[in-house]
């Protein structure tokens, strides 16, 4: 006859080899880190000081969007969350930069849309005061209704090749501190105003006449430029075409 079945001696056995699969997936876990999950954050953190509307400056700042856009209808602050609007053909996530070298110009508008592991750029020259027309004089037509048409460049890049516009873009100074009224009361500055929305949410900083925020403006300027050529120059036209033709 055989030896007898010990279930106490068979139950430990189990329970031995239980722990050591156990401990041999803990490893191959700890060697394969899950995926990063593109979706479990913004790409650019909301500003950690907040928009509290009961605050004078985060009026100040949405209106200031309202303004420099020439219509509520086309500021992304009216845009974001509207189920009246689908602007951004499904992106989650939406950053608007109008930039420039100085108080002079240039200045550039860049429209950031990032969905997953991609970014769709949309650029431009973005003045917030138009050119003046042509003079009517010598080969210039004079203009019956003549609309500044500012072209649009576009360009699909990665996250990676965005790294460092996103780390300038978060600078303390430039985007996390508090809305300053300063902004809006200074004309000869290093202006600079960063909106972004992220599933309905919107947040914005401006900023102009801010020594804290001055090197942080020129080096995400400057970060602009290296990534993307020179967009189209604006013309003026008229219905039936150029008015410099």
């Amino acid at each position: 006859m055989g030896t007898p079945l010990n279930l106490t001696r068979v139950a430990v056995w189990s329970t031995l080899l239980g722990l050591a699969g156990a401990a041999v997936v803990g490893i191959g876990g700890r060697g394969s880190p899950a995926p990063v999950d593109l979706d479990a954050a913004p790409w650019i953190e909301f500003p950690r000081s907040g928009m509290d509307a009961s605050e004078l400056p985060t009026r100040q700042v949405v209106n200031w969007g309202d303004w420099s856009q020439a219509g509520r209808s086309e500021a992304l602050a009216w845009q974001c969350g509207n189920p009246e609007r689908n602007d951004f053909r499904g992106n989650k996530e939406r950053y608007v930069a109008r930039i420039g070298k100085d108080a002079w110009g240039p200045t550039w508008k860049i429209v950031i849309d990032v969905e997953r592991d991609h970014v769709d750029i949309a650029w431009s020259h973005g003045g917030a005061i138009p050119p003046p027309p042509p003079p009517s004089a010598g080969k210039i037509v004079a203009a019956r209704s003549g609309d500044l048409v500012v072209p649009v460049a576009h360009v699909r890049k990665s996250r990676i090749e965005l790294e460092k516009i996103r780390k300038l873009w978060s600078d303390e100074a430039l985007w996390h501190a508090p809305q300053d009224a300063a902004a809006f009361a200074c004309l000869d500055g290093n202006p600079v105003f960063l909106e972004a929305c992220v599933n309905g949410r919107y947040a914005a900083r401006s900023r102009n006449c801010n020594a804290q925020a001055e090197n942080a403006t020129t080096m995400l300027w400057r970060a602009f430029n290296e990534l993307l050529p020179q967009p189209p120059e604006p013309q003026w036209r008229e219905s039936a075409g150029l008015l410099n033709r």
